[in-house]
């Protein structure tokens, strides 16, 4: 499997004068170079589900969801390779699925 360097970056709809709540929206972007990006909506409060993701094993067909795209919820799963993130109704009936390598976003979790 060819290895995919992803950037997460982290943006907020607010004013920079703004002090975010825990309620806040954030955008959380994955980006591939030029190659793609997948933009997901969230609650800043919703990123200590992520942690949860160390127990979300793909080979157990389970997940977490955290977030949306495409106003469709997304949901994260570990496998072997890295993190599996799916965007659809649920984890059998998805439209897009992107596999990051764990050490890609290893910080992001941490």
């Amino acid at each position: 499997m060819k290895s995919i360097q992803a950037i997460a970056h982290l943006s907020s709809p607010f004013d920079s004068d703004e002090v975010p709540t825990s309620d806040s929206d954030v955008i959380l972007n994955l980006v591939k170079g030029r190659e793609w990006c997948l933009t997901i909506h969230c609650k800043l409060c919703d990123f200590n589900v992520l942690e949860k993701i160390r127990e979300a094993k793909w080979d157990d067909h389970t997940s977490i969801q955290f977030g949306s795209c495409l106003e469709k919820p997304t949901w994260w799963s570990l496998e072997e390779e890295g993190i599996i993130i799916l965007v659809g109704s649920d984890t059998e009936f998805w439209e897009i699925c992107v596999t990051i390598p764990s050490d890609e976003i290893k910080n992001f979790l941490n």
